[in-house]
């Protein structure tokens, strides 16, 4: 917990990180658990894509009799593409 001159509220996680890669200062942000959530989700949700994007290009062009997995991919279309954060 940082002292209350950074904020002290014990709802929000208060972080520091550099600048940027040239910039070594540090700088302080916050989360609220609200946001910590939307963060685990858009990662697991990019994480689940990416493993059905792997899955549908590594057996898409094999016969169901030789698949080592489910059958039930190869019915599977290629997974939509991932929107780009803007931020």
């Amino acid at each position: 917990m940082y002292p209350a001159m950074f904020g002290g509220d014990a709802d929000k996680l208060y972080l520091t990180k550099p600048l940027s890669k040239r910039d070594p200062a540090s700088t302080y942000m916050w989360l609220t658990v609200e946001e910590l959530r939307d963060i685990a989700d858009k990662i697991e949700h990019g994480k689940r894509h990416s493993a059905a994007s792997s899955l549908y290009l590594r057996y898409r062009d094999q016969p169901s009799g030789q698949r080592k997995i489910i059958d039930r991919i190869s019915n599977e279309p290629l997974p939509a593409r991932l929107d780009i954060p803007t931020s």
